[in-house]
Parts: C-alpha cells; sequence; structure tokens
C-alpha cells in the first residue's frame, strides 16, 4: 500500500521517516535543499551524515544529572534522540553544505552536474 504522504516516484526522492523531526524538501535546477526544524537544540547535538545518496540528520538532547533528582508533576520537554533520513538520486555527495540558525537546519545538496557542451563536428 503506498504512503499518501510519500512523494511520487518521478520526484528522485524517496523519503524514510525515523523519528519525528518536521522538514520540507526543495528542489531547484541544481540542488535539493532540506529544512529541518530543530528548534531548542545546540549545534553541537546536530550531526548531519552523507553516506551513498543517503542523508541522515541526528539530533541528541541529553537530561542532566539536576533534573533526575526533581519531582516533577508534569513533564512534556522530551529528551532523547531524534533522527531521519532521506534517499536522494545523483548528488555530489563532496559538496554538500549544512548550517544551523534559529531552530532550523538548512542542508543544500547540489546534484551532479551533466557535462552539457555543445562542440561542432568537422565533416570530412
Amino acid at each position: 500500500m503506498k504512503d499518501p504522504k510519500a512523494p511520487e516516484k518521478n520526484s528522485n526522492i524517496m523519503n524514510i521517516v525515523m523519528g519525528t523531526l518536521k522538514s520540507d524538501i526543495k528542489e531547484t535546477e541544481t540542488s535539493f535543499i532540506v529544512e529541518a526544524e530543530l528548534p531548542g537544540f545546540d549545534k553541537k547535538d546536530i550531526q548531519v551524515d552523507m553516506e551513498d545518496g543517503v542523508l541522515t540528520i541526528t539530533a541528541e538532547k541529553a537530561k542532566t544529572e539536576e533534573e533526575k533528582s526533581e519531582k516533577y508533576i508534569r513533564r512534556e520537554r522530551y529528551a532523547g534522540k531524534w533522527y531521519r533520513s532521506y534517499t536522494f538520486e545523483g548528488i555530489d555527495n563532496e559538496a554538500v553544505k549544512a548550517k544551523y540558525e534559529n531552530g532550523i537546519l538548512i542542508v543544500e545538496l547540489p546534484k551532479v552536474q551533466k557535462n552539457v557542451s555543445k562542440k561542432g563536428i568537422n565533416i570530412d
């Protein structure tokens, strides 16, 4: 059964949800851009990996010793690990860039550029 939220097959993107990271994916002529919401994280708590066309974003919030000793009546903020993987085709793995600002992680995945040069052919 096809997931109604899954991208169409011809979009060159397969999305595998491994956690609760919310994200948007845009495609331009030269790249894909992933924007993931990671509010409340420090940059040092976020890891971005690209291997064999799979982009994996991992973020982890650890519980502090202080929190363990306190008695909470209600606890809605979560300490734990989130991760999500996305599969792309035709990405230049060496040129992938990421930046984190105001709780948003932006990952730019440049497409492999096809050599489309026009050359005149001499006729013998």
